[in-house]
């Protein structure tokens, strides 16, 4: 698996894709099991290791022997990506579909139709509400009618969003099938 790691501020990133998924899987590994082994290689790789993952009441997980940091973790079809920071921190990884459009309903609100026709702004709405529902630990009661994308500007890759008033901006990445998302 070959990882990239970004630093931004207090903040590290790193994520890859793990070819050899479904071998793993194929060859016995339970999902759970293998999902877990590469999260913590990411860790490791960031200088966590030999930490536990425990969860907080709100589902928001954290390292056991580093609890003043904060982490953030996704992974979608062999797709993974781990962040620890010294503040809030939330990201999203995403494979790419075709099919995304079909649910858009679940997660567009009327400010964000706009973006509909479009199967690659769809996803970065999608990782994008996902990954500042992580920000906020999970604290949104509805992501379509709370959060609403201004703005995605490809030149810059970023993502305006609002939320209560507040415009936040997130970063974005497209990789090869796949979008990573995450606050800066």
């Amino acid at each position: 698996m070959k990882l990239v790691t970004i630093t931004h501020d207090a903040s590290r990133i790193t994520y890859g894709k793990v070819t050899e998924y479904g071998e793993l899987l194929q060859n016995g590994s339970s999902k759970k099991e293998a999902e877990k082994a590469i999260v913590f290689a990411l860790f490791n790789e960031l200088g966590f290791s030999k930490s536990r993952i425990s969860y907080r009441e709100s589902g928001q997980p954290y390292l056991e022997n580093f609890p003043d940091k904060h982490i953030s973790i996704s992974h979608a079809e062999g797709w993974f990506a781990v962040g620890v920071s010294d503040h809030p921190i939330g990201i999203d990884i995403q494979s790419f579909r075709t099919r995304i459009g079909k649910g858009s309903s679940y997660f567009i609100n009327e400010n964000e139709q706009q973006f509909v026709d479009d199967d690659a702004l769809l996803h970065l709405i999608w990782c994008a509400k996902e990954a500042f529902y992580k920000l906020l630990e999970g604290q949104i009661a509805d992501l379509r009618k709370e959060v609403s994308i201004v703005q995605i500007n490809l030149e810059s890759a970023t993502i305006q969003l609002t939320y209560l008033g507040k415009e936040v901006t997130l970063s974005f990445k497209q990789l090869e099938g796949a979008y990573l998302v995450h606050t800066l």
